[in-house]
């Protein structure tokens, strides 16, 4: 089950958090003097959602956070999977469920789809078989 952390527990259990969240920082987010309690700051003003998907055999399965991203040019309103770690081996059953509550909750709060930066070919298999877009590549150059 996917469960909304609320920003209370995350700060409560942050050391905890702050490790799992540093593994997984999206592509586009530079190293900077601010460190990972910009992002603490950012769950706490709620800017930032968390989420812990857990199992009643198995315990939590994977961690992630949830942004929401504004195109400035079009209005579009995407939730972003803005960091995804896994602590055990996932099957499609797990993501389908994680993805119909993120679906909800992307209804819910007015977003218009969710997006994500991954290579993990198992999830890109997954989003292809829902008929999701994985043909996107990041690309970044030094300035």
């Amino acid at each position: 089950m996917l469960i909304h952390v609320q920003p209370d527990k995350v700060s409560e259990y942050w050391d905890f958090f702050a490790g799992v969240f540093e593994q997984s920082l999206p592509p586009i987010v530079l190293s900077s003097d601010r460190g990972i309690s910009a992002l603490l700051q950012a769950i706490l003003l709620e800017v930032v959602q968390v989420w812990v998907y857990e199992n009643k055999e198995k315990g939590v399965m994977y961690i992630a956070t949830t942004v929401p991203y504004i195109d400035p040019v079009f209005g579009t309103r995407s939730l972003m999977i803005y960091t995804f770690t896994s602590v055990r081996e996932l099957s499609k059953t797990v993501m389908l469920d994680s993805y119909e509550t993120l679906k909800k909750f992307a209804k819910a709060n007015d977003f218009d789809n969710i997006i994500a930066f991954t290579e993990n070919k198992g999830i890109i298999k997954i989003v292809n078989s829902l008929g999701g877009i994985t043909k996107n590549t990041v690309v970044e150059l030094p300035v």
